[in-house]
């Protein structure tokens, strides 16, 4: 069986890395301080955003569609924020908020 992690391209761990803030302009501390990415159905990065929540990396969340008609808001799995290259704080911070708690 093929691993998850060997699906995803180069520019599906920088969609992952974009959306929860790792960077290497970024300090490793604040990685995972956001955790969401916007986009709309005709976006550049929509399909693979899709490919990517078919393979478990990201959720799909509804937005209010009176103020954005097309948008759609993708945030990362804990399976995400690992092929982000994340550590467990950092896991923890981005899924439930600087202090452990969903926020």
């Amino acid at each position: 069986m093929i691993s998850k992690e060997l699906k995803l391209s180069g520019d599906d761990i920088q969609i992952l890395k974009y959306m929860t803030g790792c960077g290497s302009h970024i300090q490793k501390r604040d990685w995972g301080a956001r955790n969401y990415f916007e986009t709309n159905t005709s976006g550049k990065d929509y399909k693979s955003l899709v490919r990517l929540n078919q393979l478990g990396y990201v959720i799909r969340e509804p937005l209010n569609q009176d103020i954005f008609p097309d948008g759609v808001l993708f945030r990362c799995t804990e399976l995400g924020c690992r092929a982000a290259g994340m550590n467990e704080r950092q896991i923890v911070k981005c899924l439930y908020g600087r202090h452990g708690r969903r926020e």
